[in-house]
């Protein structure tokens, strides 16, 4: 019963991590087309300076911040979950 109980769990992990890696690899090919769509409203002279909000989502997206914030957000689920001493 543990046995199988700790496989599930790596498999549990190994689809979190998948997930992840697809995830970054996603928004890093995003990041890209909105530049790519920037630069050629630029050479077509457009003007998309109302679209602020599009410069949040034109941001690189570093893995090394969001796997520290997934770390984080786990010492902190761990933390919550551990009886007081």
């Amino acid at each position: 019963m543990l046995i199988s109980q700790n496989r599930l769990s790596e498999e549990s992990e190994h689809r979190a991590d998948l997930a992840l890696h697809i995830g970054l690899l996603t928004e890093y090919e995003l990041t890209r087309v909105l530049h790519m769509l920037d630069a050629m409203q630029d050479k077509m002279g457009i003007d998309n300076a109302a679209h602020d909000e599009l410069a949040d989502l034109e941001m690189e997206t570093k893995p090394e911040d969001v796997l520290a914030e997934t770390e984080r957000l786990q010492q902190r689920a761990l933390s919550r979950t551990k009886p007081p001493a």
